[in-house]
């Protein structure tokens, strides 16, 4: 009896580790920036959304030019479509502001952030899900199997379909004709590393997976 009560206690340890994870994640990476789009207010942007986007500028082709100055930079002067009131932050010049971001610019850069917490919040209620059948005794069932092969799932598909998202987003601001002639081009990239590690997720499922299948047969046996 003692190493179950020492198991539910470390469960019960897990189980709150995790739900004060869940609901962190999803206040600072869902909440707060969900109110705070929803919430701020520009006085110079056409609507209510703002974000910023980090730039590298083409120093050759910038200073290449005797005329280039600051003020050749794109400012927030006058009245733009949805999407291409963009100007460059001074003095750094590194990071380009987008005001009033149209569909593309609002999915890829502001939603993100909030679908990678909502990744995260996922992957967590699984493993949490997984802890409560710890606590009652017995994690290997094969609904636990098929927890892990969906954080596979969602680390090795969810994280880089979200990461070229992001990328769309970014690329809708520095192919802006404003922003283009300054900053460095950029290209499409996928990352392997979240895909690798959905991969080895997926092998230590189809283990954990296997296991529980031996288990059944040799108590099947006995």
């Amino acid at each position: 009896m003692t190493p179950v009560r020492k198991r539910g206690g470390s469960a019960v340890l897990l189980q709150a580790l995790l739900m004060v994870a869940i609901a962190s994640v999803a206040y600072s990476q869902v909440f707060l920036p969900l109110t705070t789009i929803a919430s701020r207010p520009w006085p110079l942007a056409h609507g209510r959304y703002a974000t910023n986007v980090e730039v590298t500028l083409d120093y050759p082709t910038v200073l290449k030019d005797p005329d280039t100055n600051p003020f050749r930079f794109p400012a927030l002067v006058g009245v733009f479509p949805r999407g291409d009131a963009l100007e460059f932050l001074l003095p750094t010049r590194t990071r380009v502001q987008v005001f009033d971001p149209d569909v593309r610019q609002r999915v890829g850069l502001i939603g993100t952030p909030i679908l990678r917490g909502l990744l995260a919040i996922t992957v967590l209620v699984l493993l949490l899900l997984m802890v409560r059948t710890l606590r009652l005794g017995d994690p290997f069932v094969p609904a636990n199997a098929r927890r892990i092969y969906a954080i596979a799932a969602t680390v090795g598909i969810g994280g880089p379909l979200v990461d070229l998202l992001g990328q769309w987003g970014r690329h809708g601001v520095l192919d802006n004709p404003r922003v283009a002639p300054f900053v460095v081009r950029e290209s499409y990239h996928l990352s392997l590393l979240p895909l690798a590690i959905g991969v080895a997720i997926a092998v230590a499922a189809e283990v954990f997976r296997q296991g529980i299948s031996l288990r059944a047969d040799v108590d099947g046996l006995v």
